[in-house]
């Protein structure tokens, strides 16, 4: 019995690939007083929202386009760390296969992080039942997830 349920879900046209599940990580690795994120998005998925939003055709060759990148994550994402906003200062946008890796600069502060407040709107409103994961790897603490979509968008964590 296991067995044939087993085929039927291996050839079943309702498998799903990784594209059919729209989703874009956000992890955060946080070393006491300093933030490091790193976002991978799905490259299709972040090419048709540029060009949805900004009316622009994208080009990923060109240094034109990852300003365009840039500013769209700017422009939908913001992260506090102890109640005061930090910038995304962008620094590398890689396009591996499928995927895009976008390294943004490290976050220090002078004390240690005590709390993150993320507001993440990449994606949500221009594919279908997309969702963000926000990975929250701590020294010396066990990972956490979060996942934001349309119906929230925001998360407190407090560390």
């Amino acid at each position: 019995m296991r067995f044939t349920l087993l085929v039927i879900l291996f050839f079943s046209p309702l498998r799903l690939t990784a594209h059919q599940v729209p989703i874009a990580f956000f992890n955060i690795d946080i070393e006491e007083n300093t933030l490091h994120l790193t976002i991978q998005f799905d490259a299709d998925d972040l090419d048709y929202a540029i060009s949805s939003f900004y009316g622009e055709l994208v080009n990923d060759t060109t240094t034109h386009h990852t300003s365009w990148i840039s500013k769209y994550v700017n422009e939908h994402f913001s992260i506090a760390l102890n109640q005061t906003n930090r910038p995304t200062d962008i620094q590398e946008i890689e396009r591996k296969e499928v995927y895009y890796f976008i390294t943004v600069a490290s976050i220090c502060l002078d004390t240690a992080i005590q709390s993150i407040k993320i507001h993440n709107e990449c994606l949500i409103h221009d594919i279908d039942q997309h969702s963000n994961i926000i990975r929250i790897n701590q020294t010396g603490a066990e990972e956490r997830g979060f996942r934001l979509h349309e119906h929230r968008v925001s998360t407190t964590i407090n560390l």
